[in-house]
């Protein structure tokens, strides 16, 4: 799902170069433009515009059996908001910090410059 129109066509050409021809472009917000769709098999929640425990309750309900729920939180007040609501659902919880480092020049050699970490978190419904 994506709320912003410049972004649409980076999807669908994403979705294209990896192949990924299961993928379904909805076209508005969440946790709005949640309602009505199929039961997703899983949710990744890349952004939330401040509603993001909304769009946790709404996609873990929609979700499947056996589904994903996956929440990538690069503020504090993101991860903790979601670590939160996580937790008190009584799925077990993996977490785990990714962080990349870009190569740049540094005089005649090359140094690592460190970017930011994201903290995903997942659950997986009961009921598979």
């Amino acid at each position: 799902m994506e709320k912003n129109p410049e972004s649409w066509p980076h999807i669908v050409e994403n979705a294209r170069r990896f192949g990924a021809f299961n993928l379904h472009l909805v076209k508005g917000e969440a946790p709005q433009a949640l309602k009505g769709l199929p039961a997703p098999h899983a949710v990744f929640v890349g952004g939330s515009g401040g509603e993001l425990e909304e769009i946790l309750r709404v996609s873990l309900k929609a979700l499947r059996p056996g589904g994903r729920l996956v929440v990538a939180a690069i503020t504090l007040e993101n991860l903790l908001a979601a670590y939160g609501f996580l937790k008190g659902t009584g799925l077990p919880l993996e977490g785990f910090q990714v962080q990349a480092s870009r190569v740049v020049p540094l005089a005649r050699y090359h140094r690592l410059e460190a970017q930011n970490p994201i903290t995903l978190l997942a659950v997986t419904k009961e009921g598979a």
